[in-house]
Order: structure tokens, then C-alpha cells, then sequence
């Protein structure tokens, strides 16, 4: 190899400039007195892809490899050419031929990691980026993957550490400030994430401002929204989800300039799917707000049939079995945990219940108490609740326990600010008085048996609203991509029969106290039910959870901006202005859901 090195590194400097005809002289000389080195083979399929001749390129580099199978590099080299040809599925075994063959490589499991991470299959992608860190800590590059990657699998306060990591080495890049605020917003501070958005250096970024937008949302700004989500269009004319945020913010008051651009992206046969999808739910809302009701199921069936084209359907069978899995591991009965404080400080309490069912606004309620904080929606127990659940199946109480005493010990070894148990072990939550802490986090219904072994002293307050109400709100909005069941109001309907049925379940066997609230009781006598859920909590009566709407805190769901207004019964029955759409809802169905009788 050696004698070859001086000609092999002429061929790779006239191929790096672009002297591709006196790289090909040299090759031949070398091909003719050394067709059977790999090195050789390696260089000539160089040649081959720089000269756009792809296939002959892999083919090439297939040859190199066959010539040394244990040889690594090969294994990564024939990976990226085959990389650049789009052929992935390939390129990501030669990736992982190169990680069997030589595990200490950064290099291999960066490329093994970061293909996979480019063609959408994230998790599978973490623990070859995971590895690839660990061997490289130093490389900017390696991190700023496996941030994202991190990010997109929802775990923000690891993603947060490395991308904060990231902007004090780097240069400044807008697209990593987003990245930071969007974590913050994600862990629920989004006045954090607005200090960190609005001192970037990023005028001109306009994915930017749609994230101000949104934060000013959050925190009860219509205004400075507005403002940001314009300066979004105006950087980006023909971008979708700033004039869409905008419609939705605004709705019957949206500018004339807005509703003609989002009818001329309409026009536009490319627009992406996605996008049309978040138009027409905002279109939608709007002739929703101005009563032509028409047209506005007209918009949000559209809307629904291509988030389902472009997200999938839901799958009742796994659901169902899910549930059914969860009800069949805890049929023996779930006993009170022991493997916590025995009165935290201030005790959990967990609002439970559909999307649109009154959660946030029971959450307001009772955050508006002095001697309570309002933790927004955690998701500490979602990740121990699906290990328990893809274990192999046991009726083993044992099993919960242990579960639950890997959750404690995960809470002892991190940093209250990484795992945040109901946020009780935060700062401004241990001020003097406090003694309720209250997370919303709509799958912790799934997850009530870990909490109840985990947490002996938490609470539970289940909302219930008529399953006509909650579907048409749902498929109103436009959710996150895996939010499938949002598509189609049979599948709400099927998701809610199956939530009540596990709940009914949770009160046959959960040790825990579980408080039942209707949304239709909660909006007929408002005082009253506060007056019973501050019982149920533990607190003393306070005025102020009836002036909840004038809480100035910050507000992260789709219900943000009718939670600052007082209650009012406009919301309840609204499902009779689309009654068509429920006219397949029978009595049956609608008492397994929880309708009350009409």
C-alpha cells in the first residue's frame, strides 16, 4: 500500500479540484497493475460517482469490499455512495457492517445514525447517535444530531443540555435558537423561551417569529401575536403556518390581506399537505365563529381527510388492546405504594380526562389557589407507564412496584429540573404555603396504576363532557401528527367508550381518591363544583378560583384562549349546530361515554 500512496493521494487532490481527466489517467495506470487491491477499487469508484456514473460507482465499491469484507472504512464508504443514490435501506446496512466490524468508530455510528435519522426513523437513530457521542464528545456535529434527534423523540431537557452546549461554543444560528426555545416551551416556560427568541440576532428567520407568535399565545398576548405572526408572513409570504396561526388567532377579525393569501396558497397545487391541512382547520374556526357552520364542516371534513391521508388512521385494535392490557395486568388490584414520601409537599394532583373535556379550565381553577401551582401537562410517568405496559405480560403486582421504585430511583439520581415529579421539587412551587401541585398530562389516565404505586398520596379528578361536544371540538383543531383518532369522530367516539371504560376500571381497583366532574356542572354552578374540587384537593375555599380567567400564567393548550375569559355556557351543545354529523350516535354509545341524558 505504501509504494501506492503518493499516486492514490494525486488521483484524490486532481479529483478535489476537479481535474477529473488526469485523475482518469492515473486511475488506468493503477487498475492495470493493481485491479485487485481495494484501495485501488475505492479510488476508481470516487472517480466513477464525481463523473455521475452512480451505479458503476457502487459497483465499484462493492468490488472494494469483497476484496477486504473486515475492512470498516469499505463498509462506510460503499454506504455513502450508496447514500447520494437514495438507496437508504442499503446504505444503512453497509452503515451497520462498518459498526459490527470496528464498534469504536465514531464515524460508523454517526453515519449509521444520522441516515436513519434522515429518513424519519428517529428512534431507531438515538442509540447509534447516543454511541457515536459518547465516543466523539467533542464534535459539534455528532451533538447537534443527536439533539435533534432528541428533541423530536419529546426528551427536551436532555435535547435542552445540548443545544445550550452547542450556542455557547458555535457561533450564534437562529435555527438553534428556535430549537432552545422551543424546549423551554415544551418544558412549560414559555417566558423563558420568549427571553431566549426575542434577544436572537435572527430578524430575518421567520420560523423564529412564528414561535414568538405562538409564546405570546401562551402567555395571553393577542397583540404582540399578531404582530410576530405578520412579521412571519411578511419574511415568508408564501409560508402557511404563520397565516393559518393568524387566522386562528384572530378568526372573524382576521385582515382581508390574510384570508386572500390563504385562499391564494389554497390555489397553489403544491402546497404541501400539511400545510392545506392547517388552512382549511383555520378557515374553519373562522366560519365557525361568524355562524356559517357550512361552510365551515365543509373546511374542517377537508382538513381531517388529508391530515388522514398524510398521518394514517387510527388503529382501534391496538388501542383496544392496550386498554384491555392495562385492565388484565392490574385486575388483581393495584396496593398503595410505598416507595415515596408519604405526604409530599405539596401533594400531586392529576387532572385527567378526553382532550376538550374541561381539563385546562379545571386546572385554571384550581392553579388560581394561592396555596396551589398549576405544573401544565408533564410527561414524567408516560415513559415508565409504556415500559410496564410492553413488558411481558404478568398480573404480578410485583412488577408495578418494582416499576415504581425505578421511577423513584430515577428521581434521586437526576436533577429535580431533568425529571420534575409534578414540578414538587421546584423552586417557586416549595415557597411557604404551597400544598398542591397539579399536572394535566392527558395520557397519565393510562398511567394511574404507576402513580398510584409511585405516589400513595396523589389525587385524581376525572373530566367528563358529552362525547358530541368533545368530538366536534377535537376535530376542530388541528393536533399533533400522532393524535390520529382526530381524523374521524368515530374514532373519537371509539377512544372515548375506552377511556371511560378503563377509568371505571381505575375506581374498582386504584387505591387513589378519584373525583368525578362533569364540564356541563362545572359551567351550570360554578362555584359549587370549585367549592367541591378545593374540598377534594385538600384546600380552603379562595375567591380568587372563581376569578381564575384574570390569572395572568402562562396557558399551553389549544383551550388557552377561552380559559381567560370567564365560564360561560356557550360551548356546551354546540355539537347540535353540526347534528348531522352524530346522527349515527346511538343512546347506548353516548351512556358509555358519559353523556348525560338529554
Amino acid at each position: 500500500m505504501s509504494e501506492l500512496a503518493p499516486g492514490l493521494a494525486t488521483i484524490y487532490a486532481d479529483l478535489g479540484a476537479g481535474r477529473l481527466q488526469d485523475a482518469r489517467h492515473r486511475l488506468d495506470e493503477l487498475l492495470q497493475a493493481h485491479a485487485d487491491l481495494p484501495e485501488v477499487r475505492r479510488a476508481q469508484a470516487a472517480w466513477l460517482q464525481l463523473s455521475g456514473r452512480v451505479d458503476e460507482a457502487i459497483g465499484a465499491m462493492r468490488h472494494a469490499v469483497s476484496l477486504a469484507p473486515d475492512d470498516a472504512g469499505l463498509h462506510m464508504a460503499l454506504g455513502q455512495v450508496l447514500a447520494s443514490a437514495n438507496r437508504i435501506e442499503e446504505a444503512i446496512a453497509s452503515f451497520r457492517d462498518a459498526c459490527e466490524r470496528q464498534p469504536d468508530s465514531a464515524d460508523a455510528w454517526y453515519l449509521l445514525g444520522a441516515t436513519l435519522y434522515g429518513s424519519g426513523r428517529t428512534a431507531e437513530a438515538l442509540p447509534a447517535l447516543e454511541r457515536a457521542h459518547a465516543l466523539l464528545p467533542s464534535q459539534a456535529m455528532v451533538r447537534m444530531v443527536l439533539a435533534d434527534a432528541l428533541f423530536l423523540l419529546g426528551r427536551r431537557e436532555e435535547a435542552l443540555a445540548h443545544f445550550e452546549r452547542l450556542a455557547r461554543e458555535l457561533p450564534p444560528d437562529p435555527m438553534r435558537t428556535l430549537r432552545i426555545a422551543q424546549c423551554h416551551r415544551g418544558l412549560g416556560d414559555p417566558a423563558r423561551a420568549l427571553q431566549v427568541a426575542t434577544i436572537a440576532p435572527a430578524e430575518a428567520f421567520a420560523p423564529l417569529w412564528l414561535e414568538i407568535g405562538g409564546l405570546h399565545e401562551d402567555l395571553g398576548d393577542a397583540d404582540a401575536a399578531h404582530a410576530a405572526y405578520a412579521h412571519a408572513i411578511a419574511l415568508q409570504p408564501g409560508w402557511a403556518e404563520p397565516v393559518s396561526a393568524l387566522i386562528g388567532l384572530r378568526r372573524e377579525a382576521t385582515p382581508e390581506a390574510v384570508l386572500d393569501a390563504a385562499h391564494a396558497l389554497l390555489g397553489q397545487p403544491a402546497l404541501p399537505v400539511r400545510s392545506r391541512a392547517l388552512l382549511h382547520h383555520a378557515l374553519g374556526k373562522r366560519a365557525d365563529r361568524l355562524d356559517a357552520c357550512g361552510e365551515a364542516a365543509t373546511h374542517w371534513r377537508e382538513a381531517n381527510r388529508l391530515r388522514r391521508v398524510e398521518d394514517g388512521a387510527f388503529d382501534r385494535a391496538a388501542y383496544g388492546a392496550r386498554i384491555d392490557t392495562l385492565i388484565a395486568r392490574t385486575a388483581g388490584g393495584v396496593p398503595a405504594g410505598r416507595h415515596g414520601a408519604a405526604a409530599t409537599v405539596p401533594r400531586p394532583l392529576f387532572v385527567v380526562g378526553m382532550m376538550r373535556s374541561g381539563t385546562t379550565l379545571v386546572e385554571r381553577i384550581l392553579a388560581a389557589h394561592p396555596m396551589a401551582h398549576g405544573c401544565g401537562e408533564l410527561p414524567v410517568f408516560t415513559a415508565f407507564g409504556n415500559a410496564l405496559h410492553d413488558a411481558p405480560y404478568t398480573d404480578d403486582p410485583g412488577q408495578l412496584a418494582d416499576l415504581a421504585r425505578r421511577w423513584h430511583a430515577a428521581v434521586r439520581r437526576t436533577a429535580p429540573e431533568d425529571l420534575r415529579l409534578a414540578d414538587v421539587q421546584r423552586a417557586d412551587v416549595q415557597r411557604a404555603g404551597m400544598r398542591l401541585a397539579i399536572d394535566k398530562h392527558p395520557l397519565n389516565l393510562e398511567q394511574l396504576a404507576l402513580i398510584a404505586a409511585a405516589l400513595p398520596d396523589a389525587r385524581v379528578v376525572w373530566c367528563r363532557r358529552d362525547p358530541r361536544d368533545v368530538a366536534l371540538s377535537i376535530h376542530a383543531e388541528s393536533f399533533a401528527p400522532e393524535a390520529t383518532h382526530a381524523t374521524d369522530l368515530d374514532d373519537i367516539r371509539f377512544l372515548i367508550q375506552e377511556q371511560a371504560r378503563l377509568m371505571r376500571h381505575w375506581r374498582e381497583v386504584l387505591p387513589l381518591p378519584i373525583h368525578e366532574i362533569r364540564y356541563e356542572d362545572l359551567v351550570g354552578d360554578p362555584e359549587i363544583q370549585a367549592r367541591r374540587l378545593l374540598e377534594f384537593a385538600g384546600l380552603p375555599w379562595h375567591d380568587d378560583c372563581l376569578r381564575f380567567h384574570a390569572n395572568a400564567g402562562p396557558v399551553q393548550t389549544h383551550s388557552r384562549w377561552q380559559v381567560r375569559q370567564p365560564i360561560h355556557r356557550g360551548a356546551i351543545g354546540r355539537w347540535r349546530r353540526y347534528a348531522d354529523w352524530f346522527e349515527g350516535w346511538s343512546d347506548d354509545d353516548l351512556a358509555q361515554a358519559g353523556a348525560d341524558e338529554a
